[in-house]
């Protein structure tokens, strides 16, 4: 069962129940990091890269959920640890930098938060991801709401919900 499909599979399943059990959440991500750290060398290194930092991505969201912020951003930064030297994984790298701004917007780190989901709409936006473009674009919000910004936020709400109801992101809309 040491297998990048057990090591997806773990993790996506990491990722549904991290709003509603983040414990167990956890749990599951970080077997999905020992799954992926454990992959032989048959599979590609691209792809063992990506699964880990995936994993560790979801024991990062896992420990955001409990309100454990230093774990998560450990756990970011293991993640992007794992995509050292694999400049084809762009698009993963910008994911781990909106998992990182919304921690950091938790930490109401606002200005750091700002400049990282700049850096990833910018990406998603060239790889035609519009779920992730609206993430970024309700994220932008939520820290001009934070900073005072409350015309520019209520802006990119709207640019937000749009996006994302175009690309059937309901949570995103919601």
């Amino acid at each position: 069962w040491m297998t990048a499909g057990m090591a997806q599979e773990l993790t996506d399943a990491a990722y549904e129940m991290h709003q509603n059990a983040p414990a167990q959440s956890g749990a599951l991500a970080t077997l999905a990091t020992q799954v992926a750290a454990d992959l032989d060398s048959a599979y590609p290194r691209v792809m063992r890269a990506q699964l880990a930092a995936t994993a560790w991505k979801e024991v990062a969201n896992a420990h955001r959920y409990r309100s454990d912020y230093d774990g998560a951003l450990r756990a970011l930064d293991r993640a992007e640890r794992e995509l050292e030297g694999e400049p084809t994984l762009t698009y993963d790298a910008a994911v781990l930098a909106l998992a990182r701004a919304t921690t950091l917007r938790d930490l109401d780190r606002l200005a750091e938060a700002y400049a990282l989901v700049q850096s990833a709409v910018e990406v998603f936006r060239e790889h035609g991801d519009e779920s992730r473009v609206a993430q970024c674009g309700l994220l932008t919000g939520i820290v001009q709401h934070g900073q005072g910004h409350h015309l520019a936020a209520r802006e990119a709400y709207r640019r937000a919900a749009a996006l994302a109801r175009d690309a059937g992101d309901i949570r995103t809309v919601g």
